[in-house]
């Protein structure tokens, strides 16, 4: 063998990646070659090319690479059936680093019409919001003629939707994205449901970013106070009175000052007329000690009310004392029949008497029952005719016409026209009419003569 054709050996058996494969290729070359090194530069030349095109492919070092170059020294394998395809032509699952992950789920370039997804070659598939028909679309899922994005589902029919976006027939939208029940809602501001469906925040608060709190903002004005999920100044409100809460809460009739409860606080707080707040936030009358008993303060003086015992006139605040008791501020005085003596309004106060029965009227300084009245029936001047009387504020005919009396058209007794009414009869409403003794009085109701009882 010459020199240099031996070198060229050594070479090429330095450079292969297996020593055994190296010398299998050589036992296996054809006789005429055997110390001819032309066709073993041509074996090795090959299978150098191959360990590079494996390296490029899955990455060199890697188990992947090692076995397609070992595949390569035996004629076979992906470097051999791809010999067309560039390493970024293999179709396969790669990594970060673009490299085919597996050596078996490697493949050749795909071939005309199809493409390489998630290492098979496949068809064409339309992508997420592109038109579409039925099958077409990458995801699968073709929703009213536009191809929904991979996990998608279509709601209605009419839309694509992200499954936790699916609220009955209806996709949240972005504002409203989480489903309670069957309505799109924000658990971070709706106040029926904040945090969570079905948590419900209280009177006068708010949901902000999930949690009940007072104010739009989660934040009361600057000297209030969050008490109850409403913003109260604990300086002045008699429920949270200091602080917040029952602890906090005055008792009935006290106000909240500076956040102490006391009797009052100014001299508005003091119900009673003319009462001031004084000394310890206490109500007094005038320039005296607060009133006791029933009595009220009126002009800066303690007095009885309605209704109070007294025994002379200014015992009461109205100045009008009426069998030892004392009347009400409306009083004009102790007015009426002897030994009928009552507080009378001004309303009802008539000379000396006091007009305050049923339908009583102040006529001529005289108390007159306008329903019943004959000199007065139905207002005050107001008399009836001969042989009339009042019966609930109206004059009627009465049944005291003699026999034979003419009945006449005008309802008048004795001045009419017409025929002589019957003895025991009486002319009422333009015609005769017998009236039993119970019932004497002859009324005409809606133009029928009827006999009523008395008044």
């Amino acid at each position: 063998m010459q020199p240099t054709n031996f070198d060229e050996l050594t070479k090429a058996l330095a450079g292969s990646t297996s020593r055994r494969h190296a010398l299998r290729t050589i036992i296996t070359a054809s006789v005429g070659g055997l110390f001819g090194l032309g066709g073993l530069r041509s074996v090795f030349g090959a299978n150098r090319d191959c360990a590079h095109w494996c390296a490029d492919v899955f990455g060199a070092n890697t188990p992947a690479a090692n076995q397609c170059t070992s595949d390569a020294a035996h004629h076979t394998g992906l470097c051999y059936t791809c010999k067309t395809s560039t390493p970024s032509q293999i179709c396969c699952m790669r990594n970060s680093s673009h490299y085919c992950t597996t050596y078996g789920g490697a493949h050749c370039k795909c071939g005309s019409g199809k493409v390489c997804r998630n290492g098979n070659c496949v068809t064409p598939c339309v992508t997420a919001g592109q038109s579409c028909t039925t099958n077409t679309c990458c995801s699968g899922v073709c929703c009213n003629g536009i191809c929904c994005a991979m996990g998608q589902t279509c709601v209605n029919n009419q839309t694509c939707c992200a499954p936790a976006n699916v609220c009955g027939d209806t996709c949240c939208p972005g504002n409203t994205p989480n489903c309670c029940g069957t309505t799109c809602t924000n658990t971070q501001t709706d106040t029926s449901n904040c945090g969570q469906c079905g948590h419900a925040c209280g009177s006068g608060e708010t949901c902000v970013n999930g949690s009940c709190t007072c104010g739009t903002s989660g934040s009361c004005p600057a000297g209030q106070s969050c008490c109850s999920g409403m913003c109260v100044n604990t300086e002045t409100d008699s429920n949270n009175c200091g602080g917040c809460g029952i602890a906090f809460t005055c008792l009935s009739g006290q106000h909240c000052c500076s956040g102490i409860c006391h009797e009052c606080c100014s001299d508005d707080d003091c119900e009673a007329n003319d009462n001031t707040c004084g000394p310890n936030n206490t109500c007094v009358c005038g320039f005296g000690p607060a009133c006791t008993g029933t009595d009220i303060c009126v002009s800066g003086k303690c007095c009885g009310p309605g209704g109070a015992d007294c025994q002379t006139l200014t015992d009461c605040c109205s100045v009008v004392c009426c069998n030892n008791v004392c009347c009400g501020f409306n009083a004009v005085g102790c007015l009426g029949e002897t030994g009928n003596l009552r507080c009378c309004s001004g309303n009802d106060a008539c000379g000396g008497d006091c007009c305050d029965g049923p339908n009583e009227e102040c006529c001529n300084s005289v108390c007159a029952n306008t329903n019943t009245d004959p000199n007065n029936c139905g207002s005050c001047g107001h008399a009836c005719g001969t042989n009339e009387t009042c019966f609930n504020g109206a004059c009627i005919c009465t049944p005291n016409c003699p026999p034979g009396t003419l009945c006449g058209v005008d309802n008048g007794c004795g001045n009419g026209c017409g025929g002589n009414c019957a003895t025991g009869d009486c002319c009422c409403g333009n015609g005769c009419i017998c009236c039993p003794s119970d019932k004497p009085t002859c009324f005409v109701t809606g133009g029928v003569p009827t006999c009523i009882a008395a008044t």
